[in-house]
């Protein structure tokens, strides 16, 4: 034993009750999101817990893939709004329910605040950006489907006892916050023409970048026809030929 070196102390019951606590509950493979084991539900939440985790693996694939301004745009918002959760939290400094869920501060929900963020920004976008003809009931069902599915994320963390209810409201209401005032940024920089300098630049002509989010439909099935119509040309070649 080292000199100056205090032997550990006995475990008290409070001590027992977190272990035996902490040994009821598995970890989600490919992840650290824990449920009561046997807790069908809590499995199904957790499940929903890396929603975020999903999300930013589309931001990636859509960023790199089809270089859209406003998706770019989308994202540079939702960093910053993890940026301030994270102030945020290094500034309240209030604990999570239970330990056993890591160590790190709870207020606020940091999942709350991102699903809550991106479903409102979806949202308004639907609602106002959207110049193609959407349907009514497309709109209502893809709305509802958002605002459903990061209340059910939200949820989650409060059933696994990640956060109390008040750090996951917190959360989400401070996302829906700052998702309406960078709408409105944006909207304020395409109305000031300063989106349309910036695609001008030359190093997002460089990266391929566009701004045809809002104007088309379906890029998949455009893409699917044109090559309908090019798989055309060349079976009428062949033929020619």
């Amino acid at each position: 034993m080292f000199l100056g070196q205090s032997l550990p102390k006995p475990p008290t019951t409070g001590n027992l009750e977190t272990i035996s606590s902490a040994l009821d509950h598995v970890s989600l493979d490919f992840s650290d999101v824990r449920y009561v084991k046997g807790d069908m539900i809590g499995f199904a939440l957790a499940c929903f817990s890396l929603v975020p985790q999903c999300l930013l693996v589309m931001y990636a694939t859509l960023i790199l893939s089809r270089r859209e301004a406003e998706t770019i745009l989308l994202f540079m918002g939702q960093v910053g709004n993890e940026l301030v959760n994270h102030w945020l939290k290094n500034q309240i400094q209030q604990n999570r329910p239970t330990l056993q869920h890591g160590l790190g501060f709870g207020m606020p929900s940091a999942h709350a605040q991102f699903v809550s963020y991106y479903a409102t920004f979806i949202t308004l976008w639907i609602l106002f950006r959207v110049r193609y003809n959407f349907s009514f009931t497309r709109k209502v069902t893809r709305v509802g489907s958002l605002i459903g599915l990061s209340l059910v994320v939200a949820y989650s963390r409060v059933y696994l006892h990640y956060h109390s209810g008040a750090q996951v409201l917190i959360g989400y209401v401070l996302g829906i916050v700052l998702a309406i005032g960078w709408f409105i940024v944006v909207c304020l920089l395409r109305d000031l023409g300063i989106i349309d300098l910036l695609l001008d630049t030359s190093i997002a002509r460089w990266l391929y970048i566009k701004d045809t989010a809002a104007e088309k439909s379906s890029f998949v099935r455009e893409e699917y026809m044109e090559w309908r119509r090019w798989r055309s040309k060349m079976k009428l070649l062949m033929k020619v030929q």
